[in-house]
């Protein structure tokens, strides 16, 4: 699995991205060169989940979904982006705050019956915004969410 990554989100967003309520993740960068491979960033990615402490979260990996891929703007933002992430077109301005706006595509989320610490799959930190998972942090998971019926 080269081609995966995990993205640091808080609590109430995985909730409606697993509830298939949100169906664009909302970044300021996104997957463009990817190191495991030395190539272009080839979509659709994988897009692991973990649920950052803040507001009650789990501070654990939760669940997953496909990336197709996605849409990249420097324009306001519109309704229709607003409507798929969930957010309001100020709050999508105020986040845009003058650059770029990426709205990562989401398919097929999943969530894991137990959360999965990070150091279960040998990371000792949470990103920032996203990394890429290198090929043993992504089977490790695979493992983990195999013995709780989950394929990755």
């Amino acid at each position: 699995m080269d081609n995966c990554i995990l993205l640091s989100i808080r609590k109430n967003w995985a909730a409606a991205i697993l509830s298939s309520k949100k169906k664009m993740e909302i970044r300021k960068r996104v997957p463009s060169y990817n190191p495991n491979t030395e190539k272009h960033a080839e979509y659709p990615l994988r897009v692991v989940m973990y649920e950052t402490k803040a507001h009650g979260g789990a501070g654990a990996v939760v669940g997953f979904f496909d990336c197709p891929g996605y849409i990249g703007t420097a324009d306001p933002a519109d309704e229709t982006m607003a409507k798929l992430s969930g957010l309001s077109v100020e709050q999508l301005e105020q986040y845009r705050d003058g650059g770029w706006l990426y709205g990562l595509k989401v398919q097929n989320p999943r969530r894991l019956p137990e959360p999965v610490p990070l150091e279960a799959i040998h990371m000792d930190r949470a990103p920032q915004s996203w990394c890429w998972l290198n090929s043993i942090n992504a089977a490790d998971l695979a493992e983990i969410a195999a013995a709780q019926g989950v394929k990755l």
